[in-house]
């Protein structure tokens, strides 16, 4: 049972959530408690006969001190709660590589055609430091609409979309639940990101982006590089969004939130401001499955941990500007609206 209690709480607080594990730990913990009861019935029928004959009939006999159970009882209750402490620190906590397109799905902004010459302007400096810090830079416009393929931050280069050299593994780079990424500029123009844990500050991977902002290195903690990424071309895109609706939204309604909930259900989708939608992007999610529905509205399957889900969006052009409605994907009520702040 303690050890059940363990693995239950590695499964449940794991990010994204171990859903097998946790499935087989809640199976095991029923067999547990039915091996209680029936344990439980046999001692209440059979005990007191065996009891009776061990000490002859004298009750004098029945050892009375309650010390011996209640210590017995303590020790079981430090072991479970051992266990749940040990399960919680050895989940993953959002440390998932990057390099997994449905792991890491949970991104940021996206990026430019790496056989055009669409560097982006300088990054703006970040405090030096020979360590991470708690401090980000502050979000800025997406870049304009030229000939690439996304809008990236200025102020955040290394956000965007990525992929293997051989075009596999496209992923969105940016902070998961639980991480924290902070920068450092060096002094041969390239930019070390470092991913730590927001909750202890345990640092899981550094990033470096080359001072021409073309190449995106990651390395464990120890130093050994997990690989080197890229660009992705505007082909890879599936569907791509026309450019007409792309750039930065802001929200400006959330009908999440209710007298019961007053701050609102989770946007699963990404942040509520500097929402970036562009060719390889939508919030904080790669298309999967773009489709256009032809009544203005599109849907899309977004890999959101731990089962994903398929939702629908729709952008209409208002006096004061290009809007962009998120739907339920339960009812297909009005869920976000987003008003589009920079192109």
């Amino acid at each position: 049972m303690i050890i059940d209690l363990g693995l239950l709480t590695y499964a449940l607080t794991a990010v994204p959530t171990a859903t097998t594990l946790s499935a087989f730990g809640f199976v095991l913990l029923l067999i547990i408690m039915i091996w209680f009861v029936v344990v439980s019935i046999w001692l209440s029928r059979y005990y007191p006969q065996e009891l009776y004959k061990q000490v002859n009939g004298d009750a004098d006999r029945i050892p009375s001190n309650i010390l011996p159970p209640f210590l017995g009882g303590l020790a079981l209750v430090v072991l479970a709660v051992a266990a749940l402490f040990v399960g919680y620190l050895l989940s993953p906590t959002g440390a998932a590589d990057t390099t997994n397109t449905t792991a890491d799905s949970d991104s940021s902004y996206t990026e430019s055609l790496p056989e055009e010459d669409t560097s982006l302007p300088a990054a703006e400096e970040p405090a030096e430091s020979p360590a991470p810090t708690d401090s980000t830079p502050a979000p800025a416009d997406p870049e304009p609409v030229e000939e690439t393929s996304c809008l990236v931050p200025v102020s955040e280069p290394w956000k965007g979309a990525w992929c293997n050299p051989d075009g596999s593994g496209l992923f969105i780079f940016d902070a998961t639940v639980y991480t924290v990424d902070t920068s450092q500029l060096n002094d041969d123009g390239s930019i070390t990101i470092f991913r730590t844990d927001d909750r202890d500050g345990s640092l899981y991977y550094t990033y470096t982006l080359s001072a021409d902002e073309t190449e995106l290195t990651q390395e464990t903690p120890d130093g050994s590089i997990v690989g080197t990424f890229y660009r992705p071309s505007y082909d890879m895109a599936p569907n791509p969004l026309p450019d007409a609706y792309w750039g930065g939204y802001t929200m400006v309604e959330d009908n999440t939130i209710t007298d019961f909930n007053p701050a609102g259900d989770v946007n699963e989708l990404g942040p509520t401001d500097d929402f970036i939608i562009d060719a390889f992007r939508f919030g904080s999610f790669s298309y999967e499955q773009l489709t256009d529905l032809g009544d203005g509205t599109w849907s899309a399957y977004f890999a959101i941990p731990p089962e994903g889900g398929e939702y629908t969006f729709g952008f209409s052009e208002e006096s004061d500007g290009l809007y962009m409605t998120i739907y339920s994907p339960i009812d297909g009520s009005v869920r976000y609206r987003y008003l589009r702040t920079s192109q």
